[in-house]
């Protein structure tokens, strides 16, 4: 329907292709006028004439009142009084001055007695600009030449998407991956005396939660990993505060629990959970909670109940899961920061000897010609424990002749061989043969791809053994323009990584350990798009194509405080002056400590 001054005065539309060629233009728009309105209208019109309904006395039927004598009934081929007035005054002049933008704007043609409209202007080709830009340039330009470099990029998408984008940026620092820690009273390493019963209690269910019985539960454990560290520094009693202070303090839901741990020394969810065996079997390596489900549903309800089972039906489990139920105790404690630097250098070392095999060369540097490996994780935030210690490799000769998979695997599997027979190696729970033994080199005619990405990086999962102790070690080797975004992503934090690529897709792109991409127009994902990695040679130059603020390791817990980022910044620094000071005899751990990449404080 046209606009109008209000419905009841609302004057029809009516496609043009409908007109009757033998009417004059008047009649037919007083013929169609009474058979145009909608049935939206017919209805609501109709409703209102309909006087109210009334119950007879003997309780039969509804009946109908006499119609009101101010109402006299209208004869169905006599137009309405509105129609019939607001049609005949509307002119075919008046009617194609509103009706012309309309029916332009539905690709309908014009008749032929009115002049034709004549077409748009063809719009200049936008100029040509480099591909280099990014989001922090293609923001702060003005909206034409916003526009200009979109259609140029054939990327920025319709304008509420690009009004979106720019929303997005404008508000880059209020992700969570640009926060600044800011100084507080208290430290979520020194807990109050009287609150560790509600942190336990809270740890206990983000256990519960994690097991994911509920929709919802990877949130709720999320939220509660963030009390728990509002907990640790807390400045009051939680046990003597009034519940409307931790109401305030905490919100509604969390002081709900926290109440319930002060009553009944637990959670409703918690107490109430018969998933307490479920819990304590999902922590061993390779057990999910739905085989832990199942294994309780049998009847194995411990870890001492699994190990019997395993040793009286071997096949019961996967090889893998086996060796690390053999390790379960010592997997579940986290290593000190001195044995994780041993563990990362031995297997540093292993991968420059390695290379150095495959080159023929018989020189033995720790810091590697070719070779650039380091450690990410906790150990590169500068944590004082870690759980497990990653470690990414990648060559400099793949810059100018990019790696294949099979390459890459070829390098992966001389290193394991390497450190398996210097007994460094316990266990392996990847790239292994059926017996336990680590895979020779690739054979011609042989596939050994055990994932579904075929230009994936070459990956290693393992046990090691160092001071008595058993610890899990990863190795992973991407190509050369995919290791930054690996070391991004593998430094972590959890927390850190997720509210990057949240904003990377809120302002068009998509960011993984691998690369990053372009998005289609409407913001969909598109992995056919082409990378910009060689964009990217290092993390700054990540920061800087995303439009951030660089952010060290050490700053990269968005929960932290500022003296927990403070002790973590001095460790490091006294890691880095002692590897100065002894450059010959220690090898790089970090990529601090390579020079001329960039990564140098």
């Amino acid at each position: 329907l046209s606009q109008g001054d209000s419905r009841k005065n609302a004057v029809p539309f009516v496609p043009m292709k409908c007109r009757p060629l033998d009417s004059s233009w008047d009649d037919w728009l007083l013929a169609l006028s009474q058979k145009a309105v909608s049935s939206f209208q017919r209805r609501r019109r109709r409703k209102r004439r309909q006087p109210p309904k009334v119950f007879s006395d003997d309780g039969g039927a509804w009946l109908k009142p006499k119609a009101s004598p101010q109402k006299v009934a209208r004869p169905p081929s006599e137009p309405h009084p509105t129609m019939a007035r607001r049609s005949v005054v509307l002119s075919e002049s008046a009617f194609s001055e509103f009706q012309r933008e309309r029916l332009a704007s539905q690709n309908l043609r014009w008749p032929s007695q009115t002049t034709p409209t004549p077409p748009p202007p063809t719009p200049t080709p936008p100029p040509s600009l480099p591909k280099t830009s990014s989001p922090s340039s293609l923001f702060q330009m003005p909206p034409t030449e916003v526009e200009a470099e979109a259609e140029a990029y054939a990327w920025t998408p319709i304008p509420k998407e690009l009004a979106k984008r720019r929303e997005a940026f404008a508000n880059r620092h209020k992700s969570a991956c640009q926060w600044t820690q800011e100084k507080k009273k208290g430290s979520a390493d020194l807990v109050r005396p009287g609150n560790s019963k509600f942190v336990a209690g809270l740890q206990e269910y983000v256990e519960v939660v994690d097991l994911k019985d509920e929709k919802g539960d990877e949130f709720r454990k999320r939220e509660a990993q963030k009390k728990i560290t509002q907990v640790r520094r807390c400045a009051f009693s939680i046990e003597t505060a009034p519940y409307s202070k931790l109401e305030a303090t905490f919100g509604e839901s969390f002081a709900k629990k926290l109440q319930q741990i002060r009553t009944f020394g637990a959670t409703d969810r918690v107490r109430y959970a018969t998933s307490r065996q479920r819990r304590e079997l999902a922590k061993v390596w390779g057990i999910g909670s739905s085989t832990a489900k199942a294994l309780c549903d049998e009847g194995i309800t411990s870890v001492d109940k699994l190990r019997a089972e395993v040793r009286r039906n071997p096949s019961r489990v996967s090889r893998q899961v086996r060796k690390a139920l053999n390790r379960h105790e010592d997997l579940l404690e986290r290593m000190p920061r001195d044995e994780a630097a041993v563990i990362a250098e031995t297997a540093i070392r292993g991968v420059v000897e390695a290379r150095a095999r495959q080159k023929k060369v018989t020189s033995r540097d720790p810091r590697g010609d070719d070779v650039l490996a380091v450690a990410a994780g906790s150990f590169r935030r500068g944590k004082a424990t870690c759980g497990d210690v990653d470690v990414l490799v990648t060559c400099k000769r793949w810059k100018a002749d990019p790696s294949t998979k099979k390459e890459r695997r070829r390098l992966l599997y001389d290193v394991v061989r390497l450190l398996d027979d210097s007994e460094f190696l316990t266990d392996h729970l990847t790239c292994c043969d059926d017996e336990g033994r680590p895979r020779k080199r690739y054979r011609r005619g042989e596939d050994h791809d055990d994932d579904d990405d075929p230009d994936g990086p070459a990956s290693y999962m393992g046990i090691c053994k160092i001071a008595e102790k058993h610890r899990r070690i990863d190795v992973k080797i991407y190509d050369y323009f995919e290791w930054p975004f690996a070391l991004l992503y593998f430094t972590g934090n959890d927390y850190f990584n997720r509210s990057m690529r949240l904003y990377a897709k809120k302002i068009g792109y998509s960011l993984s350990d691998r690369g990053l991409r372009r998005r289609l127009p409407d913001g969909r994902k598109d992995d056919a798009a082409e990378c910009v990695n060689r964009d990217c040679p290092d993390e700054r130059a990540i920061f800087r194509k995303l439009g951030l603020d660089y952010k060290h390791p050490y700053e990269r817990d968005p929960h932290a405080d500022a003296k927990d980022v403070d002790r973590n910044k001095k460790r490091l620094r006294e890691e880095l002056d002692q590897r100065r000071h002894n450059n010959n005899n220690l090898a790089p751990l970090l990529p601090e400590h390579l020079p001329g990449l960039g990564f140098n404080h």
